[in-house]
């Protein structure tokens, strides 16, 4: 939910971002709430990040997942992507792939593997393009594994 002097206006968060430090903010707006729906039942969620240091630092990667499941078989999922590219990237096709299916350490390896195909990189002193890739794959298969986990639970 966006305020300025013309008003109040929303739009989805995967159209806020626009590149490396801009954003659809008019002059004079500002971003004033942001409107997460309920997870459906049963689902679990993960965020993975990779950093140099501990605390506040940036990251070289992260990746959040969305899992819900319904008679052990995934019903959605929504996998994102940060750090890796100039913008926030949802990776749709991974996603997708994945509905339908029974969780397993074999899908949640092809996922993942999308998931690092997804990712635009760069070589900067926290990593080269390479190494940030290899992580988003380390780290999306983690976060997978983890919010099916956590959405089985649920279930129960």
């Amino acid at each position: 939910h966006l305020a300025g002097v013309h008003g109040m206006r929303e739009m989805p968060a995967v159209e806020f971002f626009l590149g490396p430090r801009r954003t659809v903010l008019a002059p004079g707006e500002v971003l004033v709430a942001i409107t997460i729906p309920a997870q459906p039942a049963p689902s679990g969620s993960s965020y993975q990040r990779f950093s140099r240091r501990k605390g506040a630092s940036l990251a070289v990667a992260a990746v959040a997942v969305r899992v819900t499941l319904a008679e052990g078989r995934i019903t959605g999922a929504r996998i994102a992507l940060g750090a890796v590219s100039p913008v926030p990237v949802l990776v749709a096709h991974a996603s997708s792939m994945l509905e339908g299916e029974r969780p397993s350490a074999a899908l949640f390896a092809k996922a993942a593997a999308l998931c690092a195909d997804a990712a635009l990189p760069i070589t900067d002193v926290r990593g080269t393009a390479d190494f940030r890739r290899e992580l988003v794959s380390v780290l999306a298969g983690r976060a997978l594994d983890e919010a099916a986990s956590r959405a089985a639970k649920a279930g129960t």
